[in-house]
């Protein structure tokens, strides 16, 4: 259910319609892949990732596909929360696994925000099912808080064909049905 394909090497170059190309930030540790996430807009709400300075710091997020959530400092994340609370327009209900923070009662009719990640450089939407999960009875905003590990985890990533060039140093997404593959 999270699997994507990444790419590497000469298998990088991610091109084609749709494709969203963003540059890495060098940064120490060097095995992660650092990008400079400027905000999230829910709807036409966006939603700036500024730092302790109070301006949006160079690669503050890392592309991580070994983690299913993307994880946001709490005050950011606080912020994404109440947007997609006042765009929903749905009680919230308790997580019934005690993962997510943010969850509505599973319906067919439940009317989710939009959500686009704005990377410096352009802009990846995020469907449905990259920004939420659906657990039993409860369909929840699939962000995490943390203050120490800051990433662009999986579900976002699901169906992109994501590629890392390394020449280039940039990363790129197109969009991919990966379950067409």
């Amino acid at each position: 259910m999270f699997s994507h394909p990444s790419n590497f090497g000469d298998r990088a170059a991610v091109r084609g319609p749709g494709t969203i190309t963003v540059a890495l930030v060098p940064r120490q540790p060097g095995s992660f892949y650092h990008v400079t996430l400027e905000a999230f807009t829910v709807i036409r709400t966006r939603i700036p990732f500024t730092g302790r300075s109070g301006t949006v710091e160079q690669g503050n997020i890392i592309i991580d596909s070994g983690m299913a959530l993307t994880t946001l400092p709490r005050h950011f994340y606080a912020q994404i929360k109440q947007a997609v609370t006042m765009q929903t327009h749905a009680s919230e209900v308790p997580d019934p696994y005690r993962l997510f923070e943010l969850c509505f009662r599973k319906d067919r009719s439940l009317q989710l925000p939009s959500i686009v990640a704005n990377f410096r450089g352009d802009n990846v939407p995020l469907k449905r099912f990259n920004a939420f999960v659906t657990w039993g009875s409860a369909t929840c905003l699939a962000f995490g808080v943390s203050e120490s590990f800051i990433a662009y985890g999986s579900l976002a990533q699901q169906d992109f064909l994501v590629g890392f060039d390394q020449y280039a140093i940039t990363v790129s997404f197109n969009p991919f049905r990966c379950s067409h593959a």
